[in-house]
């Protein structure tokens, strides 16, 4: 499983700052 959530943690990421600047607009 770490793995997979090491490489989930990228988009993850991402998925956040997109949050993020969406709430900053």
């Amino acid at each position: 499983m770490p793995r997979a959530f090491g490489r989930a943690t990228p988009w993850f990421e991402q998925l956040v700052h997109v949050e993020i600047g969406l709430e900053e607009r």
